[in-house]
């Protein structure tokens, strides 16, 4: 496996996702058929919403693949879609939400889950079985292993789908009681106390607290009741209660409504909404408003799968297991299926079968394998177009790191430097621009203590770098082998950070993540740098990536912070050779071909490497669970060792972190001291339920056994850290050792070419990749090339791109000593511009450069120029600040060239619940959602314009102001309201453009709202054309609100608008589309005498807030808060909120408060009026 041996005697089953579901299509256009990748997959809710989503006029064919180790996940999953299948418009989604979610079930919900599971019991005899089944084409499955993974879980549905006797009852009432008490020990809360959990409120977002009681209550009910209704049915629910045991515990966040957006439970919503909720049968309005919406689901999932227009794809196993054997060409590429698993995951990749994907979604799985991990494994399958998006989540939150460290620490190194080896970036960072609200994770973050930091939920996506630029080819950046080995050695230095002591002296157990040097449990071992390094072999143009790693195995030797490292020197070299990296000389020489004793000693062929399979007797592993209730809930990470015995002349100790582990008895065929002796693993299904013995497998040096071939010891230890210290060093001692056997030792002992099982070593990142494999990329200026500068201090320093094949004109000015200057272009382009002359050569870069800091290098004779650049900064690179909502042209042989939004997600308006505005006193929640687009440094900026009467020289904030005042003047929250707006630039012909607004709508994937709105540009030929002059005649003597703006925002406007435009897109693209025309608009849309003459012109629009990036820059004013909350627990004396007056101008009475909010206080009305502008992005009654 890619990450370390962690093995936890109990696990938790995670049946229902805790996240707000989400748009899997989100990032591709509508219309675009697309292969979609779940690693991690979960539960079933992104899958239906997704289905939902999809836009009727803009069908499209979705081919969805679901990868999860956890069989049970995946045989809920399809029991569920298995219904709709069958029963298609009859579907009764009550019954179906009360067997997908609820812990018990009534008589006739058990009666029809029973009949299911013995159906798909019937048709999942064999693959071939399944595959002709009315559910084969619709349902396959990756292979024979994955069926019958998900076959046993059915047929556990099927023997407790019967009325359960009293004692199945009484063991799944106790193990419910087991996951409260584990409950407690993890959340330190008094015993059979359920914790205070808050997650729902990221599911009721943007609407924060006004339904915060309601769902406390509910989820304290559900674990109470097992259910979310009135109903007290008693018979255990076979799709959660057959997966639970005494080492498997339902966990802790299990909750039917988390997975919804719950808003629409305690917005006013308008009579004609979309996903009305229907309270009079439901006891909390949160599960009234997420039965409406997984209804809503059911049906337009049962209407794709009728259309043959949705392909869900099955299996079971690692995802790195997965991944790297779906990049192999072969059905196998040497990985076991997962850990504690002996079988070899084989895949029946036929044709037809997506191996690369346009959507790759990992979950929060880097929360537990690393974001390194995912993105070195992932990414060779990510497919080569503009919209291919991968896309990772974390809720966990180290308490070390401030926000813009996170995305160092996911990398293990600078951000910008590494995305620019691995050939992807993450959008976020660039336009520092999302639509997603963060406010949310804000609350639960003030919310948390200092011992138990919130789960802080955050979304990245990444995409090939050749799309951000709107090359669209993943360009390969060349590096000097030296300069490369020293990044990846800072990467190294940071991958271990667990090794050097004084980081580990920052270890602490409560707010523990992936983020930094403060992660109880690590994310790599040597195995995962070696994937790494392949990686590296194919992103970067590197001319022997085996020289790199001769470089870095040095730079490792030398490093004397990581205490560690030099115990993990066989375990790289070993792994260096069988990687085909490069093989140490040490390797070679210290194997004795001809040996008189030990393992070896009748073998004709001895391998530089061998595995080494350790037999652990059950005793020695189950004491280390014993020894406290605390104990029994930890998780050690396992690593093999070899050491010398105790009387050896040399004392040494060798540790090795690639371990395979599983629960068994060993078998053998041939003589231990013979070519072909194999090793088979025959598993204990019972797992950690056994009393089988546990089976340790690692490969190691064949010299190494060899130091000495038979009194060497072989075992298996803790890996020390302070989590494994507290709990195994009474049980273990300072060695940390589990057990260890002499090599001899027959019983314990076994040594063979492969790993039990295997054929070959595990192939790591076999796939080509989607990189450009030449030494440059043509263009319309001649040949790109770039190489990237770094120092010894792990960044890349600036980028060298060089410009050969010139044209036939630049050439000849550069034999006549013409000077060239750089320009900046955009944000990834500069151009060559030959100093007067109309010459000017774009080249475009795979990141953002700032040129400002560049420089030329001029060839004349050679006939190439180079622009040496460093790489940009996100809040000072001024090309950055209109990069908001960039888009890129991309080419179909139907539709011709159309735009692909980079960060704007796509949506189905229709389907999105509509706000009633008219109860004003039901909306304060709005202004702080559209008040929190300013960051702190927006925020101050603002106020010091608005303080100082100047508009704000930032095109980008004066957009977010033009923003605030839409939503706050079409919603009628801050003067007056209209839903018309003119964008007014009085220095460049006035209006330049009309938008109506139609409705707001709640957007709950995003955390968000969003304007349905239409934009009419008020161009030459349009209004020249005669079709409009009566609608427009009809505006002027209605209210509108005119935004006026300078060159720089409405340059910005004209740039977001096609992202606007198309991310809520209902009309086919075609040949003759240009994006300037109109789309089409449903009617009614607006109610406007003579609308139908401007609806031809017009364009419907999505507008969403605006919200910085919290990884870019601080989004919220931590301490302004905090004071302001301060403040009033201790009243300090009360000042003009403008002038700082302490008492009433004129008359020395007490200050006046603001009639809306009643917090801020004026000494007279003329200072409120001047204060307004600052202090209306923050007037709201209350949050609610």
């Amino acid at each position: 496996m890619l990450v370390p041996s962690v093995a936890s005697a109990t696990a938790q089953f995670y049946p229902i996702g805790n996240t707000p579901a989400i748009s899997l299509t989100r990032a591709v256009p509508q219309g675009r058929d697309a292969n979609i990748l779940l690693a991690g997959c979960g539960d079933a809710r992104n899958i239906l919403f997704t289905a939902y989503m999809q836009e009727k006029s803009c069908p499209r064919k979705l081919d969805i693949t679901c990868c999860d180790t956890e069989p049970s996940i995946l045989a809920r999953n399809i029991v569920l879609f298995s219904f709709i299948i069958d029963h298609g418009d009859d579907l009764d989604s009550s019954s179906l939400w009360n067997m997908y979610y609820h812990l018990y079930l009534d008589g006739s919900d058990m009666e029809c889950l029973s009949s299911q599971s013995k159906k798909l019991v019937a048709s999942s005899e064999g693959l071939e079985a399944w595959k002709s089944s009315v559910y084969g084409s619709i349902l396959p499955f990756s292979d024979e292993g994955t069926l019958d993974d998900i076959r046993s879980v059915w047929l556990k549905y099927a023997a407790a789908s019967t009325e359960p006797d009293s004692a199945q009852r009484e063991a799944f009432k106790r193990h419910l009681k087991r996951s409260v008490a584990d409950m407690a020990l993890r959340f330190r809360s008094k015993e059979n106390e359920l914790p205070f959990v808050t997650t729902a409120v990221r599911s009721a977002a943007p609407i924060l607290t006004a339904g915060q009681e309601d769902v406390v209550e509910e989820y304290n009910y559900f674990w109470k009741h097992g259910t979310t209704g009135f109903d007290a049915p008693s018979i255990p629910n076979p799709l959660i209660a057959a997966s639970l045991s005494e080492q498997v515990a339902l966990h802790y966040g299990t909750d039917p409504i988390l997975g919804f957006h719950l808003a629409t439970g305690y917005a006013p919503l308008a009579e004609a909404s979309p996903l009305r909720p229907e309270y009079r049968h439901e006891k909390f309005n949160a599960v009234a408003s997420a039965k409406a919406q997984f209804k809503a689901w059911l049906i337009a999932c049962s209407a794709m799968f009728k259309a043959r227009r949705l392909v869900v794809r099955f299996a079971s196993a690692d995802v790195f297991a997965f991944c790297h054997t779906l990049q192999h060409q072969d059905s196998s590429a040497g990985w076991y299926r997962r850990q504690f698993d002996s079988r070899v995951l084989e895949l029946n990749v036929g044709p037809g079968v997506p191996r690369i994907f346009d959507v790759i979604d990992t979950s929060n799985l880097a929360d537990h394998v690393g974001t390194l991990n995912i993105l070195v494994s992932l990414i060779p399958l990510l497919a080569p177009q503009p919209w291919a998006t991968l896309s990772t989540e974390t809720l966990l939150k180290g308490s070390s790191s401030s926000d813009q460290e996170i995305l160092d620490n996911l990398l293990c190194g600078h951000a910008p430097t590494v995305s620019l080896l691995l050939g992807v970036s993450p959008v976020e960072y660039w336009t520092n621009a999302i639509a997603v609200s963060t406010l949310q994770e804000t609350m639960l973050g003030l919310s948390a203590s200092k011992t138990s930091p919130a789960q802080v939920h955050s979304r990245i996506s990444w995409k090939h770098n050749g799309s951000l630029s709107g090359t669209h080819a993943s360009i390969r950046v060349q590096a000097k082998p030296r300069e490369l080995a020293a990044i990846v050695f800072q990467m190294y230095l940071k991958m271990f950070v667990h090794e050097n002591p004084m980081a580990m002296l920052t270890l602490s157990g409560p707010g523990s993540s992936q983020y930094g040097p403060t992660s109880v449990f690590t994310h790599f071992h040597r195995g995962s740098l070696m994937a790494l390094l392949k990686f590296l072999g194919k992103s970067t143009l590197v001319a022997d990536i085996a020289e790199i790693c001769m470089e870095l195995d040095k730079m490792i030797l030398g490093d004397k912070t990581l205490v560690f490292s030099g115990q993990h020197a066989q375990e790289r070299g070993s792994l260096f050779h069988v990687h085909n990296l490069f093989s140490p000389d040490w390797l070679r020489s210290s194997v004795r071909r001809s040996p008189s004793a030990g393992p070896f000693a009748a073998r004709s062929e001895i391998p530089e490497v061998v595995a080494v399979t350790l037999v652990i007797p059950r005793a020695e592993v189950s004491r280390l669970y014993s020894s406290s209730p605390e104990a029994r809930l930890s998780a050690p990470t396992f690593m093999g060792s070899l050491r010398s015995s105790p009387t050896a002349a040399s004392q040494w100790h060798n540790t090795f972190g690639d371990v395979h582990l599983n629960f068994g008895t060993v078998s053998t065929s041939g003589l231990a001291t013979e070519d072909g002796f194999r090793v088979h693993v025959d598993q204990d299904e019972n797992g950690w339920s056994s009393n089988a013995p546990l089976i340790a497998s690692f490969y190691v040096p064949a010299g190494a056994l060899q130091a000495e071939p038979k009194s060497a010891l072989v075992g298996l230890e803790v890996q020390v850290n302070p989590q494994s210290q507290a709990f195994y060093y009474p049980v273990l001692g300072p060695e940390m050792l589990v057990f260890q056997a002499r090599l001899d030792a027959a019983k314990h002992i076994f040594v063979t070419k492969y790993l039990p099982g295997q054929k070959r070593y595990s192939v790591y990142c076999a796939g080509p990749g989607n990189f450009d494999t030449s030494s440059g990329t043509p263009g319309i200026s001649g040949r790109s090339r770039f190489m990237a500068e770094s120092d010894l201090s792990g960044k890349i320093t600036s980028i060298v791109g060089r410009l050969s094949q010139l044209p036939l004109q630049a050439e000849q000015l550069l034999k006549d000593k013409i000077a060239v200057k750089l320009r900046q272009a955009s944000p990834f382009t500069v151009e060559f511009v030959f100093v007067d002359t109309n010459v000017a050569l774009p080249m475009t870069f795979p990141v953002p450069i700032d040129s400002r800091n560049g420089r030329t290098r001029v060839a004349r004779k050679s006939g190439y120029v180079e622009a040496v650049v460093p790489l940009a900064e996100p809040l000072s690179l001024p090309a950055l600040t209109d990069f908001i909502y960039p888009s890129v042209a991309a080419k179909d042989v139907k539709s011709g060239l159309f735009p692909v939004t980079l960060n704007s997600p796509h949506l189905s308006l229709d389907r999105l619940p509509i706000l009633d505005l008219s109860d004003k006193d039901s909306l304060g929640w709005l202004t702080s959602l559209t008040s929190a687009q300013f960051s702190p440094r927006e925020a101050q900026a603002r106020e010091a314009s608005q303080k100082g009467g100047v508009k704000s020289t930032s095109a980008r904030l004066n957009f977010k102001e033009s923003l605030f005042t839409i939503f706050m003047i079409a919603s009628g929250l801050q003067g007056g309201q209209t839903g018309l707006f003119a964008i007014d630039h009085p220095d460049r012909g006035g209006i330049h453009m009309l938008l109506f607004v139609s409705a707001f709508r709640l957007d709950g994937a995003s955390s968000s709202i969003v304007l349905d709105a239409a934009v009419l540009p008020l161009t030459i030929s349009i209004i020249t054309s005669g079709d409009v002059g009566d609608f427009l005649m009809t505006l002027r003597t209605l209210e509108i609100c005119s935004i006026t703006v300078d060159d720089d925002e409405l340059v910005l406007w004209k740039r977001a608008l096609p992202a606007l435009a198309e991310r809520g897109r209902s009309w086919s693209h075609k040949k003759s589309c240009e994006y300037a025309k109109s789309g089409k608009i449903p009617s009614p849309f607006v109610g406007l005498p003579y609308w139908e003459q401007g609806a031809k012109h017009a364009t419907r629009i999505a507008i969403s807030p605006t919200f910085a990036v919290s990884f870019v820059e601080d989004v919220f004013d931590f301490d302004r808060f905090r004071s302001l909350a301060r403040n009033q627990d201790v009243p300090a004396r009360e000042r003009c909120s403008n002038c700082r007056a302490t008492e009433a101008k004129g008359t020395g009475g007490p200050l006046k408060k603001c009639s809306r909010c009643q917090t801020e206080k004026y000494c007279s009305a003329e200072c409120q009026k001047k204060d307004w502008r600052v202090h209306r992005g923050e007037c709201a009654p209350m949050l609610q």
